[in-house]
Formats: C-alpha cells, structure tokens, sequence
C-alpha cells in the first residue's frame, strides 16, 4: 500500500471517528501495509476485513459489491484504499459500500491517478481523478469532507460523510479504463443519466433528490458540493442542466460576469441553463397599482437582508435578464413559465441553452467591465414573455462576497 495512503489514513481516522464504531474494510487484503494497523490501537468496536481471497487481514471472503446485501446499513466508516481500480466493475462495488454506510457515517477512498503505472495484481482496470470521485460521491449522497491528489501526483484521497437520501448506481460516473498493458479499451464504463446540477440550493433544493446534485456556498445536509461559485470542482463541459433558482440576484454585480463564465465552463454546449430571479418588470407596474406593498417592494429590490448572503445586488427587467444569460453563452432564452402562478407573480422563470462557449478568466474583476462585454454578445432568440411569479422566499444562497 502506498505510503500517502496510509498518512491520509492517519490523518482522518481519528479517535472521534473510530472509537467504538463499527468498521469495515473493503480490499483488506495485506500486501504491502494494512489500515487494520491504523484503526485497530484507536479501539474500534468492531472491525471487518473483506475481501475476495482469503489472507492476511481478511475476515470474510466477500465481494465488496455484494457488502450491501450481505450485511445491511450497519457500518460507521468504511475504508476502501487502493481496491477499486482491480474490480471490474467499481460502481458497483462502490454502490455497495455507501449504501452499506449509516447516515452520517464516514467513507476513507483511495484511488489511482492516470499517472499511477499498470500493476495487474488481480487485474488492474481503471484509473480516476478528482471530478470522477466527486461525481461518484454526488450521487451516493456523499458530502464531501477532503477530496485531494497526494504530492506526487498518483492517487486521489476522498474522505466524506454519509448524508441522507437514496442512492442511484446511474449517477455514479464512469472511469479511465485500462486493459493490462495500461491502453485505454473502448468499452469504459458510462454514465446512463444526465447530470443535473442544482446551485445555490439553499433551502429550496431541487426535487426528486435523487436525480439532482446539490451545490452551495454552505454546507447543508441535503448538499452535496460545498464550493466557491467561481470555484467550482467539476469537469469542463461535464454538467447536462444547471439550475440556479433565486441565485443570479445575490451575485455581486462586479462578480457575475465571472460566475457566469464558471457556469458556461461546466455546462455542455447545447445545455439546459434555467433558474429563477427577481422580475423588475412586475414590481414597477404592481407598486404604484397598489398590488404590492411597499415591505414586498423592498423585499424584491433588496432582498431580505438579514444576512449579507440574502442581499439583492440588482435585479432584472426582461431586456436585462436576456442580455445577462447572453454575457454567459446563454440564448434562445424562454419566459413562458412566467409567472407560474398568475396569483404571485413576483420572478422570473426562466430557461436558456448554452450556444458559446466564454472565455471566462476575461471577465475577472478589473479585467473587462460587465457593460463592455454587452458589445460581444450574440443575437438573442427569444420566445414569447408573460408576467411572470412565483412568491418570494426567504434565501439561503451563498457568494463569494469578496
């Protein structure tokens, strides 16, 4: 086992962790070094070493994919080091053990980076990065808790803890394949869902769970990706559909074109970019018309404000809305949705599709004014717009204020 493994293991298995807790380790196997070392002196109530051969430090012969099954939802952290890229089908095994894991319980991964050289000891089949394991832990409602490459480069180290939630096997994405000659085949293991990326979750998280992953700038249990907005650790053009509901508002102005351009980067050309924001339009017929009060008025220009993350920066008119998402790449935009309820029709619903691609680091502060990139942006398709609605809601939307 290689030495970064077993300091990363020193680091997060400590006694909080794995005294009087049940422990399971899958790939236990004693090659070259074992965790068993590790967690056995920090008096664990029970350890189980699994694998698929007898030997050293093994306990059960067991398949890591069958652990599920076999044993239930009994397990308080679950140790998986260097064991993935030698089962030929990993999402399966990795399926097994987070769902073999009790909410709130922890999960110890180690894995192989591309640059880690071919070792077939039992076969050796595929290699991962650190998007792979994130998507991986997204869709096992894992949160993320230390996702990083040890210095040299050759494995990514995941400890995470357990949230609540369902678990879906097609939401865990695929590898880097490798045949033993360490060439990559051309039957890798592929995502059958898209992936759907809520940002900005808040309080108001995208439903059904299972089939969206959740981001904020907060941590929350129903929140999978914890991060900076202009931040974000994902795959360029690995995002099928981004949601951003009441999100766009609290981006400080002097950052957005910024945010944008991160969320451009992730998306896939020809994706879903929908959300929801402040309709300017409404507000500006309904005050003076007495169908708002002025506390609602204020609300909607200013946002609650009883924390800075609940400020309003600016808010839109539908001219302005359409050039905004057309700043990010983001056209043929459709307000037909708006208002979704004609009796509160107080936001924007809006959906628009990636059409460019920005180069976004142009837009970082001082760069490049966020009028100035109004003279580049494309024709804009639009469809038909109504008034639109949804009641205002309280938000807990994290920026990055800085």
């Amino acid at each position: 086992m290689d030495g970064n493994v077993l300091a990363i293991a020193a680091k997060f298995l400590t006694a909080d962790v794995v005294a009087g807790k049940a422990i399971v380790d899958v790939g236990s196997y004693n090659v070259n070094g074992s965790l068993h070392s590790i967690v056995d002196p920090l008096v664990p109530a029970s350890y189980l070493g699994v694998d698929i051969e007898p030997g050293p430090d093994v306990d059960v012969t067991l398949d890591g994919a069958d652990l599920y099954k076999t044993y239930g939802q009994v397990f308080d952290v679950v140790l998986c080091a260097s064991c993935l890229e030698h089962c030929k089908d990993w999402r399966a095994v990795w399926a097994s053990i987070t769902q073999a894991l009790k909410p709130g319980g922890h999960l110890l991964i180690s894995v192989p980076t591309a640059v880690f050289p071919p070792h077939d000891y039992r076969g050796d089949y595929w290699r991962f990065n650190k998007a792979i394991i994130l998507a991986a832990a997204m869709g096992t409602n894992m949160a993320s808790l230390y996702c990083e490459l040890d210095p040299a480069g050759h494995n990514v180290h995941f400890f995470g803890q357990r949230l609540y939630g369902d678990i879906s096997l097609n939401r865990i994405p695929g590898a880097i394949p490798l045949n033993n000659e360490g060439e990559t085949p051309d039957d890798g293991s592929v995502p059958t869902a898209p992936f759907k990326l809520d940002i900005g979750c808040g309080v108001h998280w995208k439903e059904p769970h299972s089939e969206w992953t959740h981001l904020d700038y907060f941590p929350s249990e129903h929140t999978e990706i914890v991060c900076d907005f202009n931040e974000i650790p994902l795959d360029t053009e690995s995002v099928d559909v981004i949601w951003v509901g009441d999100v766009i508002e609290h981006i400080p102005v002097w950052d957005l074109a910024r945010t944008l351009g991160e969320w451009n980067r992730i998306l896939k050309m020809g994706g879903q970019f929908g959300g929801s924001t402040v309709n300017l339009d409404w507000a500006m017929y309904a005050y003076p018309h007495g169908q708002m009060t002025l506390d609602w008025l204020m609300c909607n220009l200013y946002g609650w404000r009883s924390k800075p993350q609940e400020q309003h920066y600016q808010v839109f008119t539908r001219e302005h809305l359409i050039e905004t998402l057309a700043i990010g790449g983001f056209t043929n935009v459709d307000l037909t949705e708006s208002p979704g309820d004609p009796k509160n029709p107080w936001w924007w619903r809006f959906y628009a599709t990636k059409t460019s691609r920005i180069p976004w680091r142009a837009y970082e502060p001082g760069n490049q004014p966020l009028s100035s990139s109004l003279e580049h942006v494309p024709p804009v398709e639009e469809k038909r717009v109504h008034v639109p609605g949804s009641r205002p809601r309280s938000r807990k939307v994290g920026t990055d204020s800085h």
